[in-house]
């Protein structure tokens, strides 16, 4: 069994698979070898892992939340919210009116930095 509860034949099937099918797509990784696509495949597994089991450590200052609150694709501002609060002393909620992708967009980036001027004269 692997770490994953797979059985190494049924993941070593699915791995020459994968690679095949990379092979086949043309795309980017088309002519790199299966010693390096292994190795890429085994750091992104490494790399979900940790993400998945990493907790962060309480901080004791306050985080300021932008929220775009116009994407119904992504979680509501109160979910954002909520998981800020398992982590912070204090969040301090803002919400624009604009999708995610939009954040960085002039109208968006405009109203973050009227709201940000104030917090940050304060340090």
């Amino acid at each position: 069994m692997t770490a994953c509860g797979v059985h190494e034949e049924r993941a070593l099937a699915s791995r020459t698979a994968a690679f095949a099918a990379v092979r086949f797509a043309r795309g980017p990784p088309h002519g790199v070898s299966d010693r390096t696509l292994s190795t890429l495949v085994d750091l992104c597994a490494q790399h979900i892992r940790l993400a998945y089991s990493y907790r962060p450590p309480r901080y004791d200052g306050v985080v300021v939340l932008f929220s775009a609150a116009a994407d119904p694709a992504t979680p509501g501002t109160a979910a954002k919210a909520a998981a800020w609060r398992h982590t912070a002393a204090e969040v301090q909620v803002h919400e624009i009116d604009c999708a995610h992708d939009q954040v960085k967009q002039p109208p968006a980036a405009a109203a973050i930095a009227r709201l940000l001027s104030p917090i940050l004269q304060e340090f």
